[in-house]
């Protein structure tokens, strides 16, 4: 028996997205949830959803771009990668699915979003060197809390963005995001002020 294909026409209201348009609406999404304090469990879903989509397309476009999760678990020791690879998938697989544990429970860290949400602000700007404001802000949230963690070349719009944060870093996170965000539109003002004079 053959099967035959759904007709699919189009859809009232509807609107063509491709797949790093969705990753980055739900990147820029969870980071906004993020620095509003909403709750983490669905924010980890939508990070971990626009991580896996943007390491698949930089797998199958072959960018070469190394995710940070890809980095770390090459260094592991061979006999433990498996094992840390589930560690790395445990949550965002436990709000997933309910087929292994319907019953189960788990230890949420949010910590862990915070690193999805870093790889697929790198991922994003790599794939396509789209870098939006909820991007700048979180990259700026980490360069002030997170110092040591990645190493950013310096531009005039991340150093006014940094130096406008340094008192956000006592605020909450709405109020820093309001901060760094105000900065940042500011900078690029001045930048676009500076190249039509």
């Amino acid at each position: 028996m053959k099967h035959e294909k759904m007709y699919r026409g189009p859809v009232e209201g509807g609107f063509v997205i491709s797949k790093v348009d969705a990753a980055e609406r739900q990147l820029k999404t969870a980071i906004w949830l993020w620095f509003h304090d909403f709750d983490p469990v669905p924010i980890h879903g939508l990070a971990a959803a626009a991580f896996k989509v943007l390491w698949k397309l930089h797998e199958k476009h072959k960018t070469g771009h190394k995710m940070i999760r890809d980095e770390v678990i090459a260094r592991v020791k061979a006999n433990y990668r498996q094992d840390f690879i589930e560690m790395l998938n445990e949550t965002e697989n436990f709000i997933k699915h309910a087929d292994r544990d319907p019953f189960g429970f788990h230890t949420f860290n949010p910590e862990m979003t915070v690193m999805l949400l870093l790889d697929g602000v790198r991922a994003l700007a790599a794939f396509n060197g789209n870098f939006p404001v909820e991007c700048r802000v979180f990259q700026t949230w980490i360069l002030i809390n997170r110092p040591n963690l990645i190493d950013l070349k310096s531009s005039p719009e991340w150093d006014a963005a940094v130096k406008a944060a340094q008192p956000a870093m006592v605020t909450s996170k709405p109020e820093f995001y309001r901060l760094v965000l105000h900065a940042i539109q500011v900078g690029i003002e001045q930048a676009i002020a500076r190249q039509h004079p």
